[in-house]
């Protein structure tokens, strides 16, 4: 094993998450198991929606044919505790991910309304029972920033024991555009943890109606939402008065591309963020504007802190953007920052911007690169899988080289990265530990904000980032490494650095970061995208389907920001 330099207080978060993924995988031999719910092979597990009506409104039936399952057995470990748990592997199914409960079999579907339209009736037909089983908890794992003392929380057992769970779930998740959405959660399957009894319905049925309506309803959220269809170029700018004549060339080349851009100076709103809000509020009301930018730093524009996971008071823009009151999670608006502190600082995002849109660049190269950053840590999947999943789309659909810079790699350096940067690319995923300054997972230093210095990338291509790291993203103007990115330059005629970055405002949880910027990039190589802010939204959205637990995709959605333009035009990435 190789020999790694690391700070002796960044020890105990990364020694845990590699002594977690040790045990699981090689505590013992997995033993696994197919099980059969009738007699008839080789059939793949079918879900089926079907149109009903019922007193004169349309509903949906989901009908379950489940043929088979794999259980996978492992012995436990440290934090899991006594017992063997078995994973449950439903094909065509996702399983659960709520911390301490059992991992169960479950489909989503997305209707119009609010939970409390909906009526649904359960046919449960023959069962199956599987006596005698634990299945997998998720456990809670430390966040991807490196504090000391972190570490995987072991399973909390009264909690996975007291679990009998329902045969579907119905969660409100917000209004976009005025059209208000819910999932519904379907599960195939109950699980008794006193008993540890796992019952499968084979042949189950759902009914779903509406109560005043015909129902609408699908598997994708984005057919709920018609993103394209509701979108105008109505854009409204809100900072301080000075930063105008600086986003002047800006202004006028978004016109250009047919925007209606209005400028709003932020001292005649008020000093706080209740101001801001207000005005948001009132000015969508009147006139449904479709984009919104605004000008400064934590200091200088109104920020609102809100509660989640990781922190009491996370700095976040979402709320100004959730025009369908207090349950509201969705934004009606595609959103960004300007991070800037001067008027120079403005001057090189818009010149950034628009030499990115117009592919004014010497050498375009840098069109055909992406860059990827990995730690060696996680499970299931680890880092390493992520990242190979966030660059294959891209390297397949556009044939975009991909850099990999992976931590258990030699080459994985700031030097090596940054002689990537200086010959250009337009896409970097890093997936790791953050610190607000730092990348901290490669192999020897981290690289710091103070790197992007070196970078000497004139007339080179700039890439868009997406990091899956704690901190980085604040919009803060203390040396950050997303607003560094932004606004660093090299001498008075060299854009250095990324065109925009997307990015965590305090400590971010493992997985549902890392699945969202799968999904960003799986979105962006269907080759649909033209405008950044919708590409991040419809990433947003879609994690929705690709993670069960709520409360853990909307923490997503408010510690997630965007510094830079979000109508920035990424269709040039096809070329």
């Amino acid at each position: 094993m190789k020999k790694k330099n690391f700070p002796m207080e960044n020890f105990n978060s990364r020694l845990f998450l590699r002594v977690f993924t040790f045990l699981i995988i090689f505590s013992n031999p997995a033993l696994s198991e197919t099980i059969y719910f009738n007699e008839t092979g080789g059939i793949a597990n079918r879900m089926t929606i079907a149109n009903i009506e019922n007193r004169g409104l349309k509903g949906k039936r989901v009908r379950f044919s489940l043929k088979s399952a794999n259980l996978m057995d492992s012995k436990s470990n440290k934090f899991l505790g006594d017992g063997k748990f078995t994973d449950l592997v439903f094909p065509r199914l996702k399983n659960t991910d709520e911390i301490n409960k059992p991992r169960l079999p479950y489909l989503a579907l997305f209707m119009e309304g609010r939970p409390s339209d909906f009526i649904v009736d359960v046919r449960e037909g023959p069962v199956k029972k599987v006596s005698n089983i634990l299945p997998r908890p998720n456990l809670k794992l430390p966040c991807r920033c490196l504090k000391e003392g972190d570490e995987i929380e072991p399973l909390d057992r009264e909690t996975y024991e007291d679990e009998f769970n329902e045969l579907y779930e119905i969660d409100y998740l917000g209004d976009f555009r005025g059209i208000e959405i819910s999932r519904i959660k379907l599960y195939p399957s109950r699980y008794d943890g006193m008993d540890r009894e796992l019952f499968v319905y084979p042949k189950i049925e759902f009914s779903i109606f509406d109560k005043s309506k015909n129902i609408v309803a699908s598997h994708e959220v984005k057919d709920l939402l018609e993103v394209d269809s509701v979108t105008n170029k109505k854009f409204v700018v809100v900072g301080p008065e000075r930063f105008f004549e600086a986003l002047e060339p800006w202004k006028k080349w978004k016109e250009e591309q047919g925007f209606k851009v209005k400028l709003i100076s932020l001292e005649g709103l008020g000093q706080s963020a209740k101001d801001v809000k207000s005005f948001f509020r009132s000015e969508y009301k009147r006139d449904a504007f479709s984009w919104a930018l605004l000008l400064g730093h934590e200091e200088i524009m109104p920020t609102n802190y809100v509660k989640t996971d990781s922190h009491d008071k996370t700095p976040s823009d979402l709320d100004y953007f959730t025009m369908g009151g207090l349950r509201d999670n969705i934004p009606d608006v595609f959103y960004g920052r300007f991070v800037v502190d001067s008027l120079q600082d403005l001057e090189v995002q818009v010149l950034k911007t628009i030499q990115f849109e117009k592919g004014a660049y010497a050498n375009k190269s840098g069109y055909k690169r992406q860059i990827g950053i990995a730690s060696d840590e996680g499970y299931d999947p680890t880092d390493v899988e992520y990242l190979k999943n966030m660059q294959n789309p891209l390297e397949k659909a556009f044939g975009l080289r991909p850099y990999k810079f992976l931590q258990e790699k030699i080459n994985s350096t700031p030097e090596n990265i940054n002689k990537v940067l200086n010959k250009g690319a337009i896409w970097l995923n890093y997936i790791g530990h953050g610190e607000g300054s730092t990348w901290p997972s490669l192999h020897s230093r981290s690289y710091h904000s103070n790197d992007v210095k070196n970078i000497d990338g004139k007339g080179k291509v700039k890439p868009v980032i997406i990091d899956v790291a704690c901190q980085n993203g604040r919009f803060s103007f203390d040396n950050r490494l997303g607003e560094r990115f932004l606004n660093e330059t090299k001498g008075n005629d060299s854009l250095i650095g990324a065109v925009a970055y997307y990015g965590g405002s305090v400590d971010i949880s493992w997985h549902p970061p890392a699945k969202m910027a799968v999904i960003i990039n799986q979105i962006l190589a269907k080759g649909k995208s033209t405008h950044l802010g919708k590409l991040l939204f419809n990433g947003q959205m879609e994690l929705f389907k690709k993670h069960s637990t709520k409360k853990e995709v909307i923490d997503n959605l408010k510690w997630y920001h965007l510094l830079g333009d979000p109508s920035l035009r990424i269709d040039s990435i096809k070329n």
